[in-house]
């Protein structure tokens, strides 16, 4: 079976996600959240808990194939830690035999929570091949703060 480079990878990668997952709620309501899972097959799902969702990941790999994962390892790492706000492994060789996922959420009006990962994928364990070191994915949720895509509020 042969595998196709993810065209929409900003590197001539072999794997990779790049995009953004944004969701953003009027004021007064709840709270808003926005999460990315690397799927087992090579696919990504997205979601936002909000009204206004922003979503443009594609697949991580590129043709899905059920079990693919098994053969696969990412690491997400980020300048800003995880926290009450932001979920998901950091710094941590993970095999993708399991769906990861990352999340956001801005839990009260007024808030607004930003979180930028980037994604290296190994055929390896312990990251001795990695195949992509170049992903950027980008979540954010906001709860009452205006929805600006040129100017978001983290």
């Amino acid at each position: 079976m042969s595998f196709l480079l993810n065209p929409y990878a900003y590197t001539s990668t072999v794997v990779g996600v790049n995009g953004t997952v944004s969701g953003f709620t009027s004021e007064g309501g709840g709270s808003a959240s926005a999460s990315i899972t690397l799927n087992t097959n090579g696919s990504v799902t997205q979601s936002a808990g909000a009204d206004v969702v922003e979503a443009s990941v594609v697949g991580w790999l590129i043709p899905n194939s059920s079990g693919v994962g098994s053969g696969y390892w990412v690491r997400a790492t980020s300048p800003t830690s995880a926290g009450a706000r932001r979920t998901g492994t950091l710094n941590t060789w993970q095999q993708l035999s399991t769906a990861r996922t990352w999340s956001v959420v801005a839990p009260t009006n007024g808030s607004a929570t930003g979180w930028t990962l980037t994604f290296e994928f190994s055929t390896t364990s312990d990251g001795s091949n990695i195949v992509s070191d170049l992903s950027i994915v980008t979540l954010a949720a906001a709860v009452g703060v205006p929805y600006d895509p040129e100017n978001e509020p983290f």
